[in-house]
C-alpha cells in the first residue's frame, strides 16, 4: 500500500470538505493542479463560475484537499493548509462531453492560494530532481 508521503502532489477533488472525494488531481505548481474534464464537466453536472455557486451555503465549492491517503479518510486532523479552493477551471477547449474516449479530457484548476509546501510538492520537482540525478550520471 502506498504512503502518501509517495505521492505529495495527490488531491482529493471534493464539492464539500465533508463530502466523498469523486476525483483526484495532481498538483503542478503551487497554485495549479490537472485533472480530467470529465471530473469538471459532464453531462450531468459543470461547475461554471465557483465565485457564485453555492453548496449548502459554502461559496466556490470545489475543493482540492491533500494529506489523505485513502477516500474515506477522517479530516479532523487536516488544517486550512490541507484544504484549497478552486478558484478558476480551465477545460481543454477541444473536450466534449459526450464523446467517451478523447484526448481533451483534461482540465486545469487554479487554486485561491498557493499550497503550503509543508504539505504537497508539485510533481514536476519529482521529475526534475530525477532528471538532474540523470542528466549527471
Amino acid at each position: 500500500r502506498a504512503k502518501i508521503s509517495e505521492f505529495p502532489y495527490v488531491s482529493q477533488l471534493r464539492v464539500h470538505p465533508f463530502d466523498k472525494p469523486y476525483c483526484g488531481a495532481t498538483l503542478i505548481e503551487r497554485k495549479f493542479l490537472v485533472t480530467a474534464s470529465h471530473c469538471i464537466y459532464s453531462k450531468n453536472k459543470f461547475f461554471d463560475d465557483l465565485r457564485e455557486m453555492t453548496c449548502n451555503g459554502y461559496v466556490g465549492c470545489l475543493r482540492a484537499i491533500f494529506g489523505l491517503d485513502k477516500p474515506g479518510a477522517d479530516l479532523s486532523p487536516l488544517t486550512k493548509d490541507h484544504i484549497y479552493e478552486v478558484e478558476e477551471i480551465i477545460l481543454h477547449p477541444d473536450y466534449d462531453p459526450y464523446v467517451h474516449e478523447q484526448f481533451a479530457d483534461v482540465a486545469v484548476l487554479k487554486l485561491s492560494r498557493e499550497v503550503n509546501s509543508s504539505v504537497a510538492k508539485p510533481i514536476t520537482e519529482k521529475f526534475s530532481k530525477a532528471l538532474d540525478r540523470k542528466s549527471t550520471r
